[in-house]
Order: C-alpha cells, then sequence, then structure tokens
C-alpha cells in the first residue's frame, strides 16, 4: 500500500485551524477567569456589625422572660434626660445556696429601644455564672440557672446588660452594673 504525503496546503490548513482552536480555548479562558474574579470582587463581605447581628437575630427571647406588669419607681433606671437606654440599678441579688436553678429579677423595663442580654460574673473571680437570652422590653428575667451552685455568703458580683437594637439587632451601648449577692440556705 502507498501512503499519500500530505501536501503543503493541507498541512498550513491543519495547522491554521489548531492555532485558531488553541486562542480560542485561551480565549475563553480568560474570559471565564475574568468574569469570575470579577464576581469575587464585587461582591460585598459583610460588615462586622452585620455579622453580630446575624449572630444576635440567630438567638431566641429568653424564655424565662415575662411580660412584667409593674413600674418602676420615678428615677430609677432612667437615662440622662429621660431617653435613651433605661438601667435599673441592682444593690443586691437574693439567691438560694446549693441549686443552679436560681429566682432572679432583672428588668428590660418598657420604652427601652433594643433587647437586654444579661450575664452575672463573680467579681473576685471573673467567672460567669450565667448569661442569659434577649429580653424584650416591658419584660423580666425571672430566673436564670447558674453554671455551678453557689455555697452560702455575700459576693461582690457584677451584672452585665448588653444591649441590642430592636430593628437590626446591632449590638448598642451596654452597662455593667455592680451588685452583691447574698446567697442563704432556703428554710422551709
Amino acid at each position: 500500500m502507498e501512503q499519500k504525503k500530505p501536501t503543503n496546503g493541507s498541512v498550513r490548513n491543519l495547522q491554521t485551524m489548531v492555532t485558531i482552536l488553541l486562542i480560542l480555548i485561551a480565549g475563553i479562558g480568560i474570559t471565564l477567569i475574568a468574569l469570575m474574579a470579577g464576581n469575587c470582587s464585587r461582591r460585598e463581605l459583610p460588615s462586622e456589625q452585620a455579622v453580630q447581628a446575624a449572630t444576635v437575630s440567630a438567638q431566641e427571647t429568653d424564655p424565662d422572660a415575662v411580660l412584667w406588669e409593674g413600674s418602676v419607681a420615678s428615677g430609677e433606671g432612667e437615662a440622662a434626660g429621660g431617653k435613651g437606654i433605661r438601667i435599673p440599678g441592682y444593690p443586691t441579688l437574693n439567691l438560694p445556696a446549693n441549686t443552679v436553678q436560681v429566682p432572679v429579677f432583672l428588668l428590660n423595663p418598657e420604652g427601652n429601644p433594643c433587647y437586654f442580654r444579661f450575664s452575672l460574673t463573680l467579681s473576685e473571680t471573673d467567672e460567669v455564672l450565667c448569661t442569659s437570652g434577649l429580653v424584650p422590653p416591658g419584660h423580666t428575667l425571672q430566673s436564670m440557672t447558674l453554671s455551678r451552685p453557689l455555697d452560702p455568703g455575700s459576693y461582690e458580683a457584677v451584672i452585665g446588660i448588653a444591649t441590642f437594637s430592636m430593628e437590626d439587632q446591632a449590638p448598642m451601648n451596654g452597662a455593667n452594673v455592680h451588685t452583691t449577692l447574698i446567697v442563704k440556705e432556703e428554710t422551709a
């Protein structure tokens, strides 16, 4: 059998077609890379505040928060000028000894523009005993679960109040309220 030798014209045509095909593939690849890079650079990353708000919004209102029907004494817990966030004071908290489920009365006054999240921390050791869920305005937290039971005695503590906007749950100003925990054995 006799083999046909390619002619110069057919070799050139083949080389031209391969070159065009390679240029097309390279062009498509470059275009895809540019489009993907453009989409990535146009995508906005969430701000730290948005990440915190999403974290907060994923939390539910504390199940121990109940609507409060009382009132705050005049001048108690009012912000300067009667506007802004009202933070009640708690000179003492009376807690039962040797139990982790404790009754409390921690209030987010009605009219506040924010949720409260309460935490209870021992001053001497910075041990966080508990942190609540979100407490809406006009609600009070009536019980908390401590990380451990407390022995009878008196403990200096801080009630941390973190505040979050009602609209977008962005963090707002907070407060630390100093208190004394008076822990006693329950009597029957």
